[in-house]
C-alpha cells in the first residue's frame, strides 16, 4: 500500500489500465477521499505525467454540480495521484447491470444533468473523450457524477495509446471518427453519450464482438439495431434521440450535449414519414447491395482499416482496458404463435425474408402501412389480420416484425395508462395481452411490473398488484433468474422499514409470512430480513410472535445454515442476560425469560441458553 504525506490510504476501491483508485482520509481534517494513483509504468513517461498533471488541473476548474471535484493532485516519490470527492453509491454501468433497462423518464433524468455537465465542459474547452456507464456514478440518494476528466484531455487521440500498446478509453463507447483513428471533437463525446442511453434504454450495447478489431469495425461500418427491436418500450421519440447522437457522420449529430434533449423537447420540423414507408424504405436498402459507407460498396475503406488495425494491435499488447462483452444466446420465438423460452429480447423473424418482386414488394409495404395505421387508432385485430397477411406471403418479413412490436408497445402503453388511473387490474390484463403475442417477452415484462409497481409505492400488498407478488412469481416461474430473490428482498425491507413508520408492521409481516410460505427457498432469508427491521426498531421480544427473536426463529426454522439468524439471536440472548441483571423483581425476571421461551427456538445450543435465563431469573 502506498503512503503519502497529507492522505492516510484506507483501501483499495478501483483499478484500470491507467490507474488504481484508493480509499483515502486526509490525516488533519479527517474527511474521505478518492485517491487515483498513476500506474507505475505511466509514471515513467514524462509526457504523460505532463498530460496526467494538465488534465488534473482542467478536471479541478470544472465547477459543475455534475462533474466530481478535484480536490489536489500530487508528486511524492514518483508517485503521481489526484485527489478527488470520495462517492458512495454505484457506477451506472453496475446499476444497469443489477436492475436491467431504465424507463424513458429515468434515462432523461441521468443524461440531462450529465448531458448539461459535458455541454459546460465543452464550452470551456474540454472534450472528455471516454464516455461510458461506467464513468457516470450513480449517488445514493439520487443524482448522477460524471467522472475521469481527468486523464490526458487535451490531447489527440491518435496519442491515447499506452506504454504497453493497450487503447485508452473503451472501443464498445467509440465514436466512428474514434474508431478510424481521427481526433476526438465533442462530437465524439455526445455520440458515446448515445451509446450510454441506448445501453440504458436496452440494457446492451450496440456493438458487440469477439475482440477490440471486430467492435471498431462494427462501430465504423455498421449501424446499431433500432432500441425498440431490442426493447419493445422503448418509445420512437427516445429512439430518435439515441439515433441522432449515434449518427455516423459528425455534422449529423446534435450541436451540442446540451441541445439534446432541448431539440427532442421542441420538435423537429421535418415532417413524420407515413406510417410504415419509413421501415418499408428501410428494407428495401437491406435487400440491396452491401452499403455504401464511406466509399464503394463491399470495400473495407482504406483510412478505416488503418485506423483499426492501429488500435487493435494496440490491444494485442494488453487487453486489460476492454473487459469482454458479454454475449448470451438467444433462442428463435415464434412471432404468431404462443410458447417459447425467455430470450431477455424480442424474437427475431424465425427464417431469412423471402427476395419479392417488385410488385409483392409494394403489396407488403402498403399493408405494413394499414396495419401501423390501424395500430395508431388502436385498431389491433385488424393490424393483426394485416400482419398475418403479410407473414402469408413472406413468414421472415422484417416489417411483420416491427409490426408485432408496435402491437406490444400499444398494450404496454396502455397498461401504463391504466396504471395512471389505479385500474391495476387492466394493468395487468393488457400487460398480459403483450405478452401473448411475444411469450419470449415474459421475463422481461415480469419486472417491467415489479419496477413500475415499486415506483408507485405498491411494494408488498395482499394480491396481485405489488411488487413483491410479481418478484415472487419471477422466482417461482424462472428459477435459474436470481435478480428476482435480489429485488423481493430489497423490496420486503423498504416496505417494512416504512411499516414502522406508519404503525402498520403487524399487517406487513403477516404479508411477508405469507410469501414466505408460498417460497420455501426464499422463506429464511424473508424472515431474517424482516427481523433485522423489527430488531432495528428495537422490538427484540413480546408475548405476541410479532419480534426480532421469533422472526428469527422462524428463520433458522426455514434455513438452518442461516447463520446471520442464529448470530443475532445469540445477541438478543446476551441483551436478555444484561436486563436481567438491571430488572429487581422476581416476577418480571420470570415473565422476561418466558417471553424468550416462547420465541427462541427450544433446541441445540438455544436450549443451554434458556436453561441458563431460567436460573438466572430465580
Amino acid at each position: 500500500m502506498i503512503e503519502l504525506e497529507k492522505y492516510e490510504i484506507v483501501e483499495e476501491i478501483g483499478r484500470g489500465g491507467v490507474a488504481v483508485v484508493y480509499k483515502g482520509r486526509h490525516k488533519v481534517l479527517h474527511n474521505d477521499v478518492a485517491v487515483k494513483v498513476l500506474h507505475q509504468e505511466f509514471a515513467r513517461d514524462p509526457e504523460f505525467v505532463k498530460r496526467f498533471v494538465n488534465g488534473a488541473r482542467n478536471a479541478a476548474r470544472l465547477k459543475h454540480p455534475n462533474i466530481i471535484p478535484v480536490f489536489d493532485v500530487g508528486d511524492e516519490q514518483g508517485c503521481h495521484f489526484i485527489v478527488m470527492e470520495f462517492l458512495r453509491g454505484e457506477t451506472l454501468e453496475e446499476r444497469i447491470g443489477k436492475h436491467g433497462p431504465f424507463s424513458e423518464q429515468e434515462i432523461e433524468e441521468v443524461i440531462g444533468p450529465i448531458a448539461d455537465a459535458l455541454d459546460y465542459a465543452h464550452t470551456n474547452g474540454i472534450i472528455h473523450r471516454d464516455i461510458k456507464s461506467p464513468n457516470i456514478f450513480m449517488k445514493e440518494g439520487g443524482g448522477a457524477i460524471l467522472m475521469d476528466f481527468d486523464i490526458a484531455k487535451a490531447t489527440d487521440l491518435t496519442q491515447n495509446l499506452t506504454l504497453d500498446g493497450s487503447v485508452l478509453g473503451t472501443p464498445a463507447y467509440m465514436s466512428p471518427e474514434q474508431a478510424r483513428g481521427e481526433g476526438a471533437t465533442p462530437m465524439s463525446d455526445i455520440y458515446s453519450l448515445g451509446v450510454v442511453m441506448y445501453e440504458m434504454a436496452t440494457g446492451e450495447l450496440p456493438f458487440k464482438g469477439e475482440n477490440t478489431l471486430s467492435v471498431l469495425r462494427q462501430i465504423a461500418m455498421d449501424n446499431p439495431a433500432p432500441p425498440c427491436e431490442i426493447n419493445p418500450v422503448v418509445s420512437e421519440e427516445l429512439q430518435r434521440v439515441i439515433l441522432w447522437c449515434m449518427d455516423k457522420n459528425p455534422e449529423n449529430r446534435p450541436e451540442s450535449a446540451g441541445a439534446i434533449f432541448a431539440k427532442a423537447a421542441e420538435g423537429s420540423d421535418a415532417p413524420e414519414p407515413a406510417a410504415g414507408e419509413q421501415e418499408a424504405r428501410e428494407e428495401e436498402k437491406k435487400e440491396k447491395k452491401p452499403r455504401k459507407v464511406f466509399g464503394r460498396p463491399g470495400r473495407f475503406p482504406l483510412k478505416i482499416a488503418i485506423g483499426i488495425i492501429l488500435l487493435g494491435a494496440a490491444y494485442v499488447g494488453s487487453v486489460q482496458l476492454w473487459r469482454t462483452l458479454e454475449l448470451r444466446d438467444f433462442d428463435v420465438v415464434s412471432l404468431f404463435t404462443p410458447g417459447g423460452d425467455y430470450t431477455g429480447r424480442l424474437p427475431a423473424p424465425p427464417i431469412h425474408p423471402a427476395k419479392l418482386d417488385a410488385i409483392v414488394a409494394e403489396r407488403v409495404k402498403k399493408l405494413y402501412g394499414e396495419a401501423a395505421a390501424m395500430i395508431k387508432a388502436g385498431n389491433i385485430d385488424g393490424a393483426l389480420e394485416k400482419l398475418e397477411t403479410i407473414r402469408d406471403i413472406d413468414p421472415g418479413n422484417r416489417l411483420a416484425h416491427r409490426g408485432m412490436q408496435k402491437v406490444y408497445r400499444w398494450h404496454v402503453r396502455n397498461a401504463d395508462a391504466m396504471f395512471k388511473k389505479g385500474d391495476f387490474r387492466e394493468y395487468r390484463r393488457f400487460m398480459d395481452k403483450a405478452v401473448a403475442y411475444f411469450p419470449g417477452m415474459k421475463l422481461d415484462n415480469l419486472y417491467q411490473r415489479g419496477k413500475k409497481y415499486a415506483d408507485g409505492g405498491r411494494l408488498l400488498g395482499d394480491g396481485e398488484d405489488n411488487a413483491s407478488a410479481v418478484y415472487a412469481t419471477i422466482i417461482r416461474n424462472f428459477a435459474e433468474d436470481r435478480r428476482a430473490a435480489k429485488l423481493l428482498l430489497e423490496t420486503i425491507d423498504e416496505a417494512m422499514r416504512k411499516s414502522f413508520e406508519e404503525d402498520t408492521s403487524r399487517a406487513y409481516s403477516d404479508r411477508a409470512a405469507a410469501l414466505a410460505a408460498s417460497l420455501p427457498g426464499e422463506a429464511g432469508g424473508i424472515f431474517a430480513l424482516c427481523g433485522d427491521v423489527y430488531y432495528a426498531n428495537n422490538a427484540l421480544l413480546s408475548n405476541d410472535g410479532y419480534n426480532a427473536a421469533a422472526l428469527y426463529t422462524k428463520a433458522l426454522g426455514a434455513d438452518t445454515s442461516n447463520e446471520h439468524a442464529r448470530k443475532q439471536l445469540l445477541i438478543i440472548a446476551a441483551e436478555i442476560k444484561n436486563r436481567l441483571v438491571g430488572i429487581g423483581d422476581r416476577e418480571e425476571r420470570r415473565a422476561l425469560v418466558r417471553s424468550a421461551r416462547s420465541n427462541f427456538p427450544d433446541t441445540g445450543e438455544f436450549s443451554s441458553i434458556l436453561l441458563e435465563l431460567e436460573a438466572q431469573s430465580r
